[in-house]
């Protein structure tokens, strides 16, 4: 009887020790994984098609973002929206995020825009240019 309850005890001691465990490693987690992207809505060396692009990205553990070195919405939910005008062909664009605890994380990606003369307009904006151009 009296093993039975000890064994008992030891149990119970185990199972609130990993508890507490689990419970403190949730709570540093933060500081060591530091502030992070977890999806972004532009690819590396990606070309588009046009000359502005809505960045959005979802981030974790982050408490303020910047993109080129501008800083950048930052909602509850942890989504980072900017908007970006690009130059033609090369664009560099470098997301910086910042935890609570000061921590920074750089991240760079490379957006090849198209040149002026290699836009394509869509069937509806090229009827509009030809009224203005007309005016």
């Amino acid at each position: 009887m009296k093993n039975n309850r000890r064994t008992l005890i030891i149990r119970i001691g185990i199972i609130l020790a990993i508890l507490l465990s689990i419970f403190i490693f949730s709570r540093i987690l933060p500081f060591l994984l530091g502030p992070r992207i977890i999806d972004i809505n532009i690819e590396e060396y990606q070309y588009l098609h046009q000359h502005s692009l809505n960045l959005e990205a979802k981030v974790a553990y982050t408490q303020s973002a910047k993109v080129n070195g501008v800083s950048s919405q930052l909602t509850q939910e942890g989504i980072m929206r900017h908007f970006l005008a690009l130059n033609p062909g090369y664009n560099l664009i470098e997301v910086e995020l910042e935890d609570t605890f000061g921590n920074t994380k750089k991240e760079s990606f490379h957006i090849i825009a198209p040149d002026l003369e290699n836009i394509k307009l869509p069937e509806d904006n090229e009827e509009i240019l030809e009224t203005t151009h007309n005016l």
